[in-house]
Formats: structure tokens, C-alpha cells, sequence
């Protein structure tokens, strides 16, 4: 596989009323840091701010370095922003999956199927104009009640998850791998 040019780090509970998109705002967190110059290349929320609940007060951010040593930094020390020490850690592996046909490996964009899946039960319609209960949910991936098709804890999707993870063995670890062998400590799940 081609190693991307970014590593991808989460950065848990950020205040909303930072602008994470901000160049200047980037700056002043990577200075107020001590990282690397230019290393911290875009930050952006992970839930959509049209998403998130009236009184949100945090939310969780990916931010992309440029390099390994800067992204580890982060995960070591965590980030401090508005003078509040937050957690980072690696952003974990997962499957895209199709919203209109729930299929993987392809976005809805680019879906070649006539097929409509509903993430949430069986019927044939979008997941946005679903009126199905808790009570009702359906997952079209591994076919069972009890829970939709965008759950991280479907059995289908943890097993798509674990396979992937299985075809790079860098996902095992808790940093970017670099020659230093602080670097090499395995996640817990590992």
C-alpha cells in the first residue's frame, strides 16, 4: 500500500469556538505547542457543525501533519488549546461505506448500483426520510435486527474493520512508526 503524505491524529473534546480551519488558528496551536513549523497542515471538525446539538460546548477534531514526529508529539503530549490540555490519539482505521447503497469501498458519488439502501431498515428509500423507531432497526450489511447499517458495532462492519487492519500492520500501533523505538508500543487491542 501507498503510506499517505498526512498522518491523521484525533484531538478529543475541542471547544467549538475555536476555528480549527482557521490558518492563523493552526498556527497559534502548533506554536502554543512547540511543534514543527508548517507541520500541522488542516484541521477540521469530524461531525459537521450543522450537526452538532445547540448547547455543544465540544467536539472532536482530525488534525493532519505533515510528518510522523509531529503527529506523534501530539499523541504523547496531547494539544493545549485555550489553555486546556486535550487527549490526541491516532486516527483509527475504518471502511467507507456507500450511503445510497450501503455497499464498501465506494462513496455514494461514485456508487454504480440502482439499488437505494436504508441505513436504518429494510425498506428501499433514503436513510434521511426513514421513520423507523429504535424498536425497528435493521442493518442491510449482515441482515439482523437490533441495530442500522452506519453502527461501529455491527458484527459485518468490525470484521471488514479487523481485515483491514490485519493488511497493515502499522494500525497496530499506538504512533507512526519512525526509527524511534518509543514509537513502537502496540494499542492495547493489539
Amino acid at each position: 500500500t501507498i503510506r499517505p503524505n498526512v498522518f491523521e491524529v484525533v484531538v478529543e473534546f475541542v471547544p467549538v469556538n475555536v476555528q480549527i480551519e482557521m490558518d492563523e488558528e493552526r498556527e497559534e496551536i502548533a506554536a502554543q505547542n512547540g511543534l514543527k513549523e508548517g507541520s500541522l497542515i488542516t484541521a477540521r471538525w469530524i461531525k459537521p457543525v450543522e450537526r452538532r446539538h445547540s448547547k455543544q460546548v465540544v467536539a472532536h477534531a482530525m488534525f493532519q501533519f505533515a510528518d510522523r514526529e509531529s503527529a506523534n508529539q501530539a499523541i504523547r503530549e496531547g494539544i493545549v488549546i485555550n489553555g486546556k490540555q486535550l487527549n490526541a490519539r491516532k486516527s483509527e482505521v475504518d471502511v467507507v461505506q456507500c450511503v445510497k447503497c450501503r455497499g464498501e469501498g465506494h462513496f455514494a458519488a461514485d456508487c454504480r448500483s440502482d439499488q437505494i439502501g436504508c441505513g436504518r431498515c429494510k425498506e428501499s428509500h433514503r436513510t434521511s426520510d426513514c421513520t423507523a423507531g429504535e424498536n425497528d432497526l435493521w442493518c442491510i450489511r449482515c441482515k439482523t435486527e437490533g441495530h442500522g447499517a452506519a453502527d461501529r458495532n455491527c458484527p459485518m462492519h468490525r470484521r471488514k474493520v479487523e481485515e483491514k487492519k490485519a493488511r497493515d500492520p502499522e494500525t497496530r500501533y499506538k504512533y507512526f512508526i519512525t526509527e524511534d523505538a518509543v514509537t513502537w508500543v502496540l494499542t492495547s487491542e493489539s
